[in-house]
């Protein structure tokens, strides 16, 4: 697995997010850091796969850790904890008339409800592309304290 060592991948997060029919993401508040932690976001960005990539499935995995580096953990229909996964598979393929060498993109946009989040914590989504990771696959975030003033009202 050689092309790993060449995959690049660039994450943000959004209010929303759209795969495009040409292989592009549409945003919508895109480079969210902080948000109300009750929120739905999406995470949106692109995987890019050196040539020899082609013809091969590839598995991605995003966990959620807190601020200590630990899995969060949502509770399953069985009443399970289990660790807050989002988990995928896809396969590139040059378009016709792509000139041999170019790197091949994938696009990603995953939109997500509310999840469990604390008010006034940080989290980092850790992002791995056939089991592999990399320090710059990692998308940290803060959520905001919760508001002194509602809780008046």
């Amino acid at each position: 697995m050689d092309y790993l060592r060449k995959a690049k991948v660039t994450l943000m997060l959004a209010q929303s997010a759209q795969q495009v029919p040409n292989g592009t993401v549409s945003l919508l508040g895109g480079g969210l850091t902080q948000f109300p932690a009750d929120m739905p976001f999406a995470i949106a960005g692109t995987i890019e796969m050196p040539w020899d990539a082609a013809g091969v499935n590839h598995r991605f995995r995003l966990e959620l850790l807190d601020s200590d580096g630990q899995p969060v953990t949502v509770t399953s229909a069985e009443g399970e904890e289990q660790p807050l996964l989002l988990e995928g598979q896809f396969a590139v393929a040059p378009q016709p008339g792509l000139r041999r060498g170019t790197p091949l993109s994938m696009p990603l946009a995953i939109n997500l409800p509310p999840q469990p989040l604390a008010p006034g914590t940080r989290y980092e989504w850790r992002f791995e592309l056939d089991g592999d990771t990399h320090e710059d696959w990692r998308l940290g975030f803060n959520t905001l304290p919760p508001n002194p003033h509602a809780l008046a009202a």
